[in-house]
């Protein structure tokens, strides 16, 4: 994919003034629905994560997040088990740009014996109804026993700005199609970028919505709250 801005989309900024006066790392996710099978909701990713030294009201330290709408599908892998120290992490195998009004049909595949072989995409992207991401995987993606048996899940992805930032297990003979109208949530955790999200952290997110603008500043208080500016 190109690296013109022209060509990625609309640029979006996020900055955070930290007036807290501890140490942060900022976690920004996204939430995005899939429109038929699997029939759950993608698992959130630390999508892109920033950190900001402790500030104050009069000199808060910031941490700017900057990212373009354009998207890829990744194919990769995800632990099926994980603990508070060491979450489950997506890691991408492979990636392939997609557009949502067209090129947004993928077909995925897997090479070799699993789990020695690796997902892959057979061919270049298609088109398909303008407005969604599509992936339909054939059968030779391992079953959900093969991958228990491995404890390591085959994993979809859509990413943005190349980065993941949700995933659903990949599965033989389904046809995925993702939503791609995200909502952004920022949150103050302990999180690496492609960390599955703890949803009981979810609840204490800020929701950033960008109502008609591109750039947005927050700030996170000594409360640890996050407000507008």
């Amino acid at each position: 994919m190109s690296n013109d801005p022209a060509a990625l989309g609309t640029q979006y900024s996020l900055k955070v003034n930290n007036q807290n006066s501890l140490l942060q790392t900022f976690v920004l996710f996204q939430k995005m629905p899939v429109t038929s099978k699997p029939s759950t909701d993608p698992i959130s990713l630390a999508w892109i994560v920033g950190s900001a030294a402790g500030g104050s009201v009069s000199n808060p330290s910031i941490s700017q997040f900057n990212w373009f709408i354009d998207y890829s599908i990744n194919a990769g892998y995800l632990q099926q088990e994980g603990t508070s120290a060491s979450p489950r992490k997506f890691q991408t195998a492979t990636q392939i740009p997609v557009k949502v009004d067209d090129t947004n049909l993928v077909n995925v595949s897997y090479d070799g014996t699993f789990p020695n072989g690796a997902p892959y995409f057979d061919g270049v992207p298609g088109n398909t109804t303008s407005g969604i991401i599509a992936a339909n995987s054939d059968d030779k993606i391992p079953t959900n026993a093969a991958a228990s048996s491995a404890q390591m899940d085959l994993a979809l992805g859509i990413a943005m700005n190349r980065k993941p930032a949700v995933s659903v297990q990949l599965l033989p003979n389904i046809d995925y199609v993702f939503t791609p109208h995200p909502e952004y949530y920022i949150m103050s955790a302990k999180y690496s970028e492609g960390d599955v999200i703890d949803i009981e952290e979810t609840s204490h997110a800020y929701k950033v919505e960008f109502d008609g603008v591109t750039d947005i500043t927050l700030n996170f208080t000594e409360q640890n709250l996050f407000q507008q500016a």
